[in-house]
């Protein structure tokens, strides 16, 4: 029902013929889309339907220097996702309107 995904690249590019880093959004939107097509044969009948992402996205050092602040942040934003209406994804407030 709630999971963390931690997206890091400390050794960027790790091959030097790697594309070039994507942004947070473009990460983001290709996550939610392979989550949403993803096949559940195991839940036959019992499936719910679709799988929705509704997200929220703390990235370190801006909305904490500590696992439990970047949690909070982005509990904070997945939260303000599903208010909005669901199937969203929300970043912090220097990526808001962007």
């Amino acid at each position: 029902d709630e999971f963390v995904v931690v997206f890091g690249d400390p050794a960027s590019p790790r091959d030097p013929a790697s594309p070039p880093i994507e942004s947070v959004d473009q990460i983001a939107a290709r996550f939610t889309e392979r989550i949403q097509a993803m096949q559940l044969p195991a839940l036959g009948s019992l499936g719910l339907g679709a799988i929705g992402v509704s997200a929220g996205i703390a990235t370190f050092p801006e909305d904490g220097r500590d696992p439990m602040s970047l949690l909070a942040a982005a509990d904070r934003r997945a939260m303000e996702s599903k208010r909005r209406g669901k199937a969203r994804i929300t970043f912090g407030p220097a990526r808001e309107g962007g």
